[in-house]
């Protein structure tokens, strides 16, 4: 695949990170710089936008060009790939200021909602957590029989 189309394909934080990248090397930048650059930028998932612009210019001679407008749909809205790992990042950064964190999946799964709790209790460990148990989940078309659901939410508690 070519770096344009990577670039098409890529998230906003990828596609700053290859507009970046791209950039170093058109400057003629030695590898290791933009290495390291990339490090960093791989290093710290949650690293905002606004924060990965400024350090790119740490690593760059001229400011690395860069439209928030491209990834733009038509009407104006960017592309967004939600999720579990956009639900985590999100009650990380509420967590501070929030009570309850909640987490709803399209089905139920202890699993995700243990993966969640990881995630939030290695930041916050005290942090209380809430899981949607929807009436309206398809529990036996799930693959869940009397046992499972009466254990689901003793399943579940084990993870937090």
């Amino acid at each position: 695949m070519s770096a344009r189309q990577q670039h098409k394909r890529a998230g906003l934080a990828n596609r700053l990170r290859l507009a970046a990248v791209a950039h170093l090397n058109s400057e003629g930048a030695d590898q290791s710089k933009i290495n390291e650059y990339r490090a960093k930028v791989e290093k710290d998932r949650n690293m905002s936008l606004n924060q990965r612009r400024k350090l790119a210019t740490r690593y760059t001679e001229t400011p690395v060009p860069f439209s928030w407008d491209i990834p733009r749909t038509r009407e104006g809205f960017y592309h967004y790939c939600a999720g579990l790992p956009a639900a985590t990042k999100r009650a990380i950064e509420f967590a501070p200021y929030a009570d309850l964190l909640w987490l709803e999946t399209a089905d139920p799964n202890v699993k995700r909602a243990s993966g969640f709790a990881t995630e939030i209790r290695g930041r916050y460990p005290g942090k209380q957590l809430v899981y949607n148990l929807s009436p309206s989940f398809n529990w036996m078309g799930q693959g869940f029989d009397e046992a499972s659901l009466k254990s689901f939410i003793w399943d579940l508690a084990k993870h937090g």
